[in-house]
C-alpha cells in the first residue's frame, strides 16, 4: 500500500504517494519518472521529473575585530566583501543579501553609500547594479549601525569569471567598518 502525502504550495495543492502524484491541475496520475516528458498534459510546461533549475550559493562572511577606516569622498570606494562565480547564463537570477557594519566616530552625521558592483572580463570596468544611501548619527547617538541589503541581478548576456563586490564611500572622515559583515548570493540557474 503506498502512503499519501499532502504537500502545499502556495495555491496549488498536491497529494504525493511513493513513485507516483496525483496533480489537481490536471486531474491525473503522474508517474515521477515521466518517460521523456511526453504526457500531453505537460507538453510545454515544467516536468518535475527533469526540472533543470539549480542553485549555487558563494558567500564572504568577515568579523572585522580591528576597524577598518573608510576614506571619505572623493576617495574611491572601499571594497568589504567579494564572491565570485564562474559562469552566469542569460536568464539566471543572481540573489545577492548580506549586512554591512559600520562605527561614525564624528560629532555629526555621516551619510554612506554602498554600492554593488559586478565585473566580468566580457563587461570591463566594474558596473554598478545597486545602491543605497543611509545616514549614520553622530557619535554616542546610534553610531553603529550594521545595516542590511537585498538586490536581484538578472544579467542579459553570458558571463564568466564574475565577481560581485560591496563597496563603501562616506561623506566625512572618522568612519569604519567594524563588526560582522556578510555577503552571500544565490544563483538560480534555468
Amino acid at each position: 500500500m503506498n502512503k499519501l502525502y499532502r504537500i502545499i504550495y502556495s495555491n496549488l495543492e498536491r497529494v504525493v504517494t511513493i513513485g507516483s502524484y496525483y496533480d489537481r491541475k490536471y486531474k491525473y496520475y503522474k508517474s515521477s519518472s515521466c518517460g521523456e516528458c511526453d504526457d500531453k498534459y505537460y507538453k510545454g510546461s515544467s516536468c518535475h521529473s527533469h526540472n533543470k533549475e539549480s542553485i549555487e550559493f558563494q558567500y564572504d562572511e568577515r568579523l572585522i575585530t580591528a576597524p577598518i577606516l573608510v576614506p571619505p569622498a572623493p576617495a574611491a570606494p572601499l571594497p568589504i566583501l567579494t564572491v565570485d562565480f564562474d559562469k552566469i547564463n542569460t536568464g539566471d537570477r543572481v540573489w545577492l543579501s548580506g549586512i554591512v557594519s559600520l562605527n561614525n566616530n564624528n560629532s555629526v552625521f555621516s551619510t554612506v553609500t554602498l554600492t554593488i558592483t559586478r565585473t566580468s572580463p566580457l563587461s570591463g570596468t566594474p558596473q554598478v547594479i545597486y545602491t543605497q544611501v543611509f545616514e549614520i548619527d553622530n557619535e554616542g547617538d546610534d553610531d553603529q549601525i550594521q545595516t542590511p541589503f537585498s538586490h536581484v541581478d538578472v544579467p542579459i548576456t553570458q558571463l564568466f569569471d564574475v565577481r560581485y563586490q560591496v563597496r563603501v564611500t562616506v561623506g566625512n572622515p572618522n568612519l569604519f567598518v567594524q563588526g560582522p559583515n556578510t555577503l552571500t548570493a544565490l544563483r538560480f540557474s534555468r
